[in-house]
């Protein structure tokens, strides 16, 4: 398969107007998707989609050399960051993951280097460093492998004894909660507590009306 787009070296000349012959179509992998592309002057940018994960593939026109910009972790998000410049060496890309809050950076398209720019603060002491993010597939009946994104604190037992929620008994429990503030309940806080062995969310709840209205309210939550 090939690209159904034509790209050209020295297609625009300094006051836009098109120049040159175009090139021939650009051949790309039939097991790849092309999420999009920008053009600069020395290099053309595909952002590509594989396995669930999206990656930029720089082309260096001047030699054909093509090359992954590295991505430090196993599962993460990145999309554009704002390219408007053509004339440029530099490609602006936004970048999170399970662990890595939202940042920014500048990626030289030549010597193939990153610059942190700028972090999302998380309050409260968080720690990137203190977890660990992973990718792993699950097999389905049909032999399809489905990836799965798993991201839990450094130290942690990976062999089932480790503190776990029922993510049935979440689901059940916010719809509870919401029934709650439907009857003139109020959520004053909601809080997870770890115990050896297991793990509950502690809701407390106030509510206010009538006294039919607050047991209506107490067995929404029960």
């Amino acid at each position: 398969n090939v690209l159904p787009l034509r790209f050209g070296r020295n297609l625009i000349e300094g006051n836009g107007a098109l120049t040159g012959t175009m090139a021939e179509p650009y051949p790309f992998p039939s097991d790849i998707l092309l999420a999009d592309f920008d053009v600069f002057r020395n290099h053309l940018v595909l952002m590509e989609r594989e396995k669930a994960l999206t990656r930029f593939r720089i082309r260096d026109f001047a030699s054909g050399a093509e090359h992954h910009v590295a991505m430090d972790e196993p599962v993460y998000t990145v999309r554009w960051g704002g390219n408007p410049e053509f004339d440029t060496r530099t490609l602006r890309y936004a970048y999170q993951s399970l662990v890595t809050p939202s940042s920014v950076y500048d990626y030289d398209l030549d010597a193939r280097t990153a610059t942190l720019l700028k972090r999302t603060e998380v309050l409260g002491g968080y720690d990137p460093t203190a977890y660990v993010s992973e990718r792993v597939h699950a097999t389905a009946s049909d032999g399809t492998r489905i990836p799965v994104s798993l991201v839990y604190r450094k130290g942690t037992a990976l062999d089932g004894t480790a503190p776990h929620f029922d993510l049935l008994l979440l689901a059940q429990l916010l719809v509870a909660v919401r029934r709650v503030e439907e009857l003139l309940g109020r959520v004053l806080r909601a809080e997870r507590s770890v115990q050896p062995g297991h793990a509950e969310l502690v809701v407390v709840v106030e509510v206010v009306g009538r006294g039919d209205e607050r047991d209506d309210a107490a067995e929404a939550l029960l």
